[in-house]
């Protein structure tokens, strides 16, 4: 759910640049890597890193969000 929410936030404010996008697809091969191992061997030593990771990614979209917000560019 905080995954649309960020992706709608960074599309309203103009601030899905490159790296925003690129970091928002990489959330979604961690979410498709899960839900493969989920379904297939359910091995929480694999599922773990990838959810983990997952996290991590969808915490950068809020931070390029924040930065976006905080210091707008310029140009």
């Amino acid at each position: 759910m905080l995954f649309y929410v960020v992706c709608l936030a960074l599309y309203a404010v103009n601030g899905a640049t490159l790296l925003a996008v690129i970091v928002a697809w990489c959330f979604v091969a961690m979410r498709i890597a899960h839900t493969l191992v989920h379904v297939t061997t359910n091995r929480l030593r694999l599922r773990q890193p990838i959810f983990a990771i997952g996290c991590a990614l969808n915490g950068m979209l809020w931070i390029l969000l924040a930065l976006h917000i905080a210091v707008p560019p310029t140009a």
